[in-house]
């Protein structure tokens, strides 16, 4: 009669010997992975530590940028094995599905080999976003990040013709290993020389500032911000890797800046002997409305989704992140300090990214690293290296401090309260009391993003009046002192409307110096005040100028030498006032 309790027979040396070899390639091939697509040494290190101890074994790990040792077993029987590997950009996609991979087998869901299988099939998929889609986010990104830096209308078009550029180079040579390493400084060098030869052709002033947006994609602000991160959990060997990366990386962009900007200031000079003022007249000159920066923080988070390769049904999630951190970094740094700013922002992403991870057991670095594009001080960097090129040591010193500080306000927040990306929910991990960080991620996106928005348009409204305002007052000042300058003057009879009789070569010659002066002033105050819808106290501010150029074109001096004094100036003005001048010069009936 058979045993109605059998005892299960144990497994063989063979089987066990299988199983644990199973194991161990799924948890070498998952740390290979995790690596390729972006997860930083501390939350790899966790992760692995998570799927080892689930699956019964006793593991050590070690990873550094380059590299990443696994040591199974107990000490002096313990088999280390050694991974090359190359540093390598996030890839969000595949990060979110290696996340929902290992969540399976932490839970005991589904087999190491069956987890490996799964791992394979990840790392073999084809690239989620097609590369003309890739293009068009480099060009979005760089005029996103020009609306930002609030320059001109012309000066956004740039910086996606830029943006155009940097991702060309970067495609074309982010597949082989050996033109790799030269990416930074030969898109630096192409960037700046095309920025530079507009700036000095045009007499724009904002080369520089193009250069930045055009190059976004390239500044390593978010490696700088994990280093940062890996140093401050004693990951000290990954860390100071990763951080001497970042200072190689500013080196090439400071190189290809220099060479460019000589270049591109020597190009421009030769253009301006070359070709006519207006070869460029559909740059405009105009100011960016206040709805562009509006735009710029939707079109931003999309840009950087498609560059970090994020899957379709997380951008949503990143979108609002990203605008969250912007706008709560953006009003209190501008109130408090760039700093606690950035410590806000760190704050929202960090809460932002739990609260999708809880809801949607989705990776928090998803939504953490796009978030930390907005945030990370890349672009004060480029700014220090600028300054360094153009010999203001002081000035360059200063701004990498400053970087610094602000690279450390980020992650002492952002990276200290997001959960790992392989952790499960159901491993203990609890950085904090859960209820309590759902309850703060919940207030964060249900109360402070609509009071954020609140905030921050009422606070570009203030700001943009302040700014109409001390420009008006400034052109008013400055006509003043015109004034008074023409009063210096009286053997030119310069306020009579009828023409100055007799006038020797000395005497024409300070005429015109003074008309000069005056249509300038006209230009700017044309260009700065002047809005064809314009209504309001606007409205009212512009009138003023306008009763000045028709009293001017009233007087004949003046308006006889118009043409030549046009020479040269904004050709919707010269329309403008040539207009007065005829309306004044007309038969008054």
């Amino acid at each position: 009669m058979p045993d109605p309790n059998p005892v299960p027979e144990s497994p063989s040396r063979n089987t066990v010997a299988e199983l644990e070899n199973d194991a161990m390639s799924f948890v070498l091939e998952l740390a290979r992975a995790l690596h390729e697509f972006g997860t930083p040494a501390h939350q790899l290190e966790v992760a692995l530590e998570t799927v080892a101890g689930s699956l019964g074994l006793t593991a050590e790990f070690f990873s550094s940028p380059t590299s990443i040792m696994v040591g199974f077993g107990y000490r002096i029987e313990q088999r280390v094995h050694l991974l090359r590997v190359e540093p390598a950009e996030p890839n969000l996609g595949k990060l979110a599905q290696l996340d929902s991979v290992v969540r399976d087998v932490v839970d005991g869901r589904i087999g190491a080999v069956e987890g490996l299988l799964r791992v394979h099939a990840v790392k073999s998929e084809a690239p989620l976003w097609p590369t003309w889609l890739t293009l068009l986010a480099f060009v979005s990104a760089s005029g996103a990040v020009a609306c930002f830096l609030h320059v001109e209308v012309g000066d956004v078009a740039v910086a996606a013709l830029l943006g155009l550029v940097t991702g060309l180079i970067t495609l074309a040579t982010s597949g082989s290993r050996t033109s790799r390493p030269v990416i930074e400084p030969l898109a630096a060098f192409a960037v700046t020389t095309i920025a530079l030869t507009i700036d000095v052709f045009k007499g724009t002033g904002t080369g520089f500032a193009t250069s930045l947006a055009g190059l976004i994609v390239l500044l390593p602000g978010l490696t700088l911000t994990i280093a940062l991160t890996e140093l401050s959990t004693r990951h000290l060997v990954s860390g100071t890797a990763r951080l001497s990366g970042v200072i190689i990386v500013f080196l090439g962009l400071g190189f290809g800046l220099a060479l460019g900007a000589e270049l591109g200031g020597f190009l421009g000079v030769e253009l301006k002997s070359v070709l006519q003022p207006d070869a460029l007249a559909w740059l405009s000159r105009a100011s960016l409305p206040a709805w562009a920066e509006w735009v710029a923080l939707l079109i931003a988070p999309l840009a950087f989704s498609v560059l970090l390769k994020a899957a379709l049904r997380d951008i949503g999630w990143i979108l609002l992140t990203c605008a969250s951190a912007y706008l709560t970094s953006r009003f209190v740094g501008a109130s408090i300090g760039e700093e606690f700013g950035a410590f806000l922002g760190a704050f929202v992403i960090s809460a932002g990214s739990n609260l999708a991870e809880r809801l949607y057991r989705r990776s928090s670095i998803v939504t953490a690293v796009p978030g930390l594009l907005i945030l990370v001080p890349g672009a004060i960097g480029f700014r220090s290296v600028t300054s360094l090129v153009g010999y203001q040591y002081e000035d360059g010193i200063a701004i990498a401090f400053h970087m610094g500080l602000i690279g450390i306000s980020s992650w002492q927040v952002c990276w200290s309260g997001t959960w790992p990306p392989a952790q499960s929910s159901t491993a203990g991990f609890d950085m904090m009391n859960l209820e309590t960080w759902e309850l703060l991620s919940s207030m964060v996106t249900v109360i402070g993003l609509p009071l954020a928005i609140i905030v921050f348009f009422l606070q570009t409204r203030r700001e943009r009046i302040n700014d109409e305002i001390m420009v008006y007052e400034s052109l008013s000042d400055t006509y003043q002192q015109f004034l008074r300058v023409a009063l210096q003057h009286s053997d030119l009879h310069l306020f009579s409307e009828e023409r100055t009789p007799t006038l020797n070569e000395e005497q024409y010659d300070r005429m015109m110096v003074i008309f000069t002066m005056l249509v300038s002033l006209f230009e700017r105050a044309y260009i700065l005040i002047y809005d064809e819808n314009a209504s309001g106290v606007q409205a009212r501010r512009w009138n003023s100028w306008n009763d000045y150029m028709r009293e001017w074109c009233a007087r004949e001096d003046f308006r006889v030498e118009l043409d030549k004094l046009l020479q040269g100036e904004d050709e919707d003005f010269c329309r403008y006032i040539r207009a007065l001048a005829a309306q004044a010069a007309s038969p008054k009936r």
